[in-house]
């Protein structure tokens, strides 16, 4: 079976180099909200997370929820929507059925109001997690209710992790990671990312152009994982348990380290989307700036 596997960059924010690694500069770094499209020659095309959208700005006018756009500045126009990268590869949103989404902060739901027909696949404990929260409370967990489409309870589909069980993944992944196969297919995996948000979604995938990991939130440089340096201890503010994202980052550390070849990708490292860029010959008009 044959999947391709595109990135794009919707949007991206600022913040201090410092805040996302232990080791980085005192100095403000740009990283990109990255959501990716996966061509599935069964099911067509797949989103894993919409990045932004221009709605976060309505969103975050008003106190508590202004202070999310303060604390992390975001910048995106119209040419970085999600429906505007899709409309670039020839897609419309009425052509996405499916969207895979890894934690619901609004860096990775901003867009789901734009693709009105599609269905939604998330963990249960993702959902539940923010579901009718508001005001402060929804804030502390890094969600903004207003980006959810109001029928998203008749959209959204649980990941069944006590289905397709005999669909083995990689031992290298099954010894770190829960995984539960997607869609019946044994090169495509979710994976729970324990740390940074309840039932944050991972995916792996066995395309065309090799094997990759795409790891959400579980660090957000590459350089994390492959020095197993984690990010300023002011991180536990936003991060739902400090000791499980730690354990989650050694983990990925020694996948990095071990023989298998694999792409790991977190969602804001803005090298790791180059390379994917550079290797996959996307339109350098797509970049939009992007640098890290």
């Amino acid at each position: 079976m044959s999947i391709d596997l595109h990135l794009f960059d919707g949007g991206h924010c600022t913040h201090l180099e410092r805040m996302a690694i232990r080791s980085g500069r005192f100095c403000k770094a740009k990283f990109p909200a990255m959501f990716a499209l996966i061509i599935h020659p069964r099911l067509g095309p797949i989103l894993y997370d919409t990045a932004y959208s221009n709605r976060f700005f309505k969103e975050t006018r008003a106190f508590p929820k202004s202070i999310y756009a303060k604390m992390t500045p975001v910048f995106i126009n119209d040419q970085d929507t999600a429906i505007s990268k899709l409309k670039n590869f020839g897609l419309s949103p009425g052509d996405i059925k499916y969207i895979l989404i890894s934690h619901f902060h609004a860096d990775h739901i901003g867009a789901l109001k734009d693709f009105p027909k599609a269905h939604f696949i998330c963990y249960g404990e993702a959902y539940e997690s923010i579901k009718n929260k508001k005001g402060l409370s929804a804030l502390i967990k890094g969600f903004l209710p207003g980006l959810l489409p109001t029928d998203f309870d008749q959209r959204v589909f649980y990941i069944d992790e006590n289905k397709n069980k005999s669909v083995k993944p990689p031992l290298f992944l099954a010894k770190h990671f829960s995984c539960h196969s997607l869609f019946g297919d044994d090169s495509f995996f979710a994976v729970k990312l324990p740390g940074h948000a309840p039932g944050q979604m991972g995916l792996y995938i066995e395309t065309q152009q090799g094997p990759f990991f795409l790891i959400a939130d579980s660090c957000w440089m590459s350089e994390s994982y492959k020095k197993k340096c984690p990010p300023s201890r002011l991180s536990r503010l936003i991060n739902h348990h400090q000791k499980s994202y730690y354990q989650t980052l050694s983990s990925l550390h020694e996948i990095y380290k071990g023989p298998d070849k694999i792409q790991i990708i977190p969602s804001h490292c803005g090298q790791k989307f180059l390379e994917h860029v550079k290797k996959t010959h996307i339109e350098p008009s797509q970049l939009n700036g992007v640098r890290h």
